[in-house]
């Protein structure tokens, strides 16, 4: 089995509490990189592994598109990186991916108790978006 070196710096969101919005897009790009390196993903296999995972989810309503606090780039943009993050999980295989996706969502209606205190994305405060997103 080949073992992957990962880089030092594996998590590139790490240390960027104060960041403004515009210097997170430069943190994907880390994140790009490495999803490149570790899963082989680049823009091909993105585009198809999110049009197919999409397409294995159509019952799946994501709650933050009916959001009316969002316009639609803010809707798009997330539903992006929504599919994209279960993709990445997936290991850019949309089959694995729906696995992992159907997985978590049995968890969360399982043991409801654990995520309780989740809030959604659109709920959180604008410091702790910009660690996130």
């Amino acid at each position: 089995m080949n073992k992957i070196q990962l880089p030092t710096e594996f998590d590139p969101y790490r240390d960027s509490t104060d960041l403004p919005i515009e210097l997170l897009a430069i943190k994907e790009e880390k994140w790009t990189q490495i999803a490149h390196e570790v899963i082989g993903e680049n823009s091909e296999s993105r585009k198809k592994g999110i049009t197919d995972l999409k397409s294995r989810c159509t019952d799946l309503k994501l709650p933050f598109l009916n959001d009316e606090k969002l316009n639609d780039e803010e809707k798009s943009t997330l539903e992006s990186k929504f599919w994209l993050m279960v993709l990445r999980a997936g290991g850019m295989d949309p089959e694995r991916a729906h696995q992992v996706l159907m997985n978590y969502i049995g968890i969360i209606n399982q043991h409801p108790e654990y995520f309780a205190a989740s809030k959604p994305p659109t709920k959180l405060d604008p410091v702790f978006q910009q660690k996130v997103f």
